[in-house]
């Protein structure tokens, strides 16, 4: 393993990163500890893409990518506790991403498939939430507090700490990013540099470029920035972590493809705690590493200076209890088994996911039978209207096809329920009678 001996000082870190400052020194760093394999207990992760440490550098989060959860962790790699669970709902998650730590201890997560940033007190109690366009994907927070995000739109967006959008700028297939004292710098996946913008989004530097040598990079992911400037990378396709100057000149570089200790496979997160530890989302072989100054992982914490701590922030999500206005129209009367199935329209006020369903009703001479159609489920845009298909199964088909031979009087009564991002859900229904 070749060791990163760089000067290691206080230390910035975002986007699968947390922000937190180290006391200056000298020292290799060596790997401390290792914890995780493939699986969904406790402990285990379904590649882990994204690490985050507190200021007191005593709480450790993990993004467990499909396993759609974030775990904790203490410093030495104990399990503490996780929150999430595959949905759309408040604290559910889709493909988690990036994740960053204010200064007040408040947890931000890119929950990337469904398409915003989630927040979290530092017990993963929920805060709030907020829409970010197609795909987030880094997440940071600078000391001010204002957050910036990476989506898969080719943006960087910066909110306030509320989610209040603020400004946003252009950035080729952003991933991670990192706000230090140098600016705030983004790892571009696909152009294999890491840019370097001031908080207004302008362009300042680029460093890197598509190789295996020192300085270049393939497919770079998380960013880490130190107190004083170095600029820390997981090269994720070179399977290692490398290290630049303020001004992009390589430094060191840590580890090599493997499953060893201090090897990555495809390394995608990135933080450093107080105590000079690197922390790394080693995601192929579902893992985290830590590395310690010269293996020793005891030494004083000194944590970044903040602002006074402020109460949590009233999030548009924490508040937004408003289920989405679902509008369904249909022909009250339809040639249903000649089409095999029931055409509606469905408009939702917002961007939510529907389930369609129905339930057809034969009316007989003597009582009466039930047959349900098979239920159609789509993602609509905000204030778009589609137009659905609510199709019988063969054997229901052939079924109510020998009682209208029969004489048999027929309606069916659509259902469909839609589901906002925030959870909220509304229901709407519409009766169809059948007609030759």
């Amino acid at each position: 393993m070749r060791r990163l001996s760089v000067l290691l000082t206080a230390a910035l870190t975002s986007c699968a990163i947390a922000i937190c400052f180290a006391a200056p020194a000298q020292a290799e760093l060596e790997v401390k500890e290792e914890w995780g394999e493939l699986g969904t207990a406790a402990e285990e992760f379904n590649e882990p893409s994204g690490v985050a440490v507190d200021a007191a550098g005593s709480r450790v989060y993990v993004v467990d990518h499909y396993n759609h959860r974030i775990q904790r962790f203490d410093a030495k790699g104990d399990f503490t506790g996780a929150w999430g669970a595959f949905g759309v709902g408040a604290g559910q998650f889709n493909a988690p991403s990036g994740i960053a730590i204010s200064a007040a201890g408040n947890v931000y997560v890119a929950d990337t498939n469904n398409n915003r940033v989630q927040a979290f007190d530092p017990d993963g109690r929920y805060l709030g939430q907020w829409g970010a366009p197609v795909r987030p994907y880094g997440v940071a927070v600078d000391p001010a507090g204002a957050v910036y995000v990476s989506t898969e739109s080719n943006r960087v967006q910066k909110f306030t700490a509320a989610g209040g959008p603020l400004l946003g700028w252009d950035a080729q297939a952003p991933r991670g990013v990192a706000a230090g004292p140098g600016g705030v710098h983004v790892a571009g996946l696909f152009n294999h540099l890491v840019q370097t913008f001031n908080g207004a989004g302008t362009f300042g530097s680029a460093f890197g470029g598509l190789g295996d040598a020192a300085g270049q990079l393939r497919g770079p992911d998380g960013v880490a920035v130190s107190r004083t400037g170095e600029i820390y990378v997981a090269d994720r396709s070179n399977h290692r972590v490398q290290v630049f100057s303020a001004s992009g000149a390589p430094l060191d570089s840590l580890g090599r493809l493997g499953d060893d200790r201090g090897r990555f496979d495809n390394p995608s997160g990135v933080a450093m705690d107080c105590r000079g530890n690197l922390y790394v989302a080693d995601r192929f072989n579902h893992r985290v590493q830590k590395f310690s100054p010269d293996g020793d992982d005891s030494r004083s914490c000194t944590p970044a200076p903040s602002a006074p701590a402020t109460p949590a922030p009233t999030l548009p999500g924490a508040i937004d209890r408003t289920p989405p206005t679902l509008r369904l129209t249909a022909r009250r009367r339809q040639r249903a088994l000649h089409n095999h199935g029931v055409f509606i329209r469905v408009r939702c006020s917002e961007r939510c996911r529907i389930a369609a369903g129905s339930r057809v009703k034969v009316a007989l001479r003597k009582g009466s039978r039930n047959f349900r159609a098979r239920v159609v489920r789509r993602t609509l845009r905000r204030g778009a209207t589609v137009r659905l298909k609510v199709r019988f199964s063969d054997r229901a088909y052939t079924s109510m096809e020998r009682s209208e031979a029969r004489g048999a009087r027929m309606r069916a009564l659509v259902t469909v329920r839609a589901t906002d991002g925030a959870g909220n859900s509304s229901r709407a229904r519409r009766q169809v009678r059948f007609v030759r």
